[in-house]
């Protein structure tokens, strides 16, 4: 199995970022597990669509090669990150193609707020829905005050979300299983 992992954050020191690296890292071993970036897609533009820009190419290409997703979104203005929006737009066309389709895709997010990231990863999943995506009700995956859990260096620090990421990759883990069948 296969899960790639995808950061909704630009920014170089993005408790996102950090929080989709924990999970990578802690992956189980028998699940091999990818970062692909979305910071060279073009703005999508159905006027060119075709040719399909090859930067959108490459990473639809690696994410249909994917058996199911892990999402990092950060909330920006109480929605998701245009940035994230863009590659979701991309990846669904054109209609019928998206990489998300029928299979498991975990969202998390982490932010300094108390209450997470919760409207973005709302309305993030209800996308993925429309996409057909396979979305675990729970665990729900929202880091609060995210400063307090992480160090300078970017690295989690706090041991109960460390646990919560674990029990997150056991139901990601029977979700791939049961999308497999």
């Amino acid at each position: 199995m296969k899960v790639i992992g995808i950061s909704g954050s630009l920014r170089k020191a993005s408790y996102n970022t950090a929080l989709l690296h924990v999970f990578l890292k802690n992956a189980p071993t028998a699940i091999e597990v990818e970062f692909a970036s979305i910071d060279a897609l073009p703005f999508y533009n159905e006027d060119i669509e075709a040719p399909y820009p090859s930067a959108a190419q490459e990473l639809k290409s690696q994410l249909l090669d994917a058996d199911g997703f892990i999402i990092a979104t950060p909330e920006y203005n109480r929605g998701v990150p245009g940035i994230l929006k863009n590659m979701i737009d991309w990846m669904s066309r054109p209609a019928g193609t998206s990489p998300f389709k029928q299979k498991p895709v975990l969202v998390i997010g982490a932010s300094d707020g108390n209450i997470g990231t919760a409207v973005a990863q709302a309305s993030l999943k209800h996308t993925l829905l429309h996409l057909d995506a396979i979305i675990p009700g729970r665990p729900e995956f929202y880091v609060s005050r995210a400063q307090d859990k992480f160090n300078e260096a970017g690295e989690l620090t706090d041991e109960k979300t460390l646990e919560h990421v674990q029990s997150a990759w056991q139901v990601l883990a029977h979700n791939l299983e049961s999308a497999a069948r």
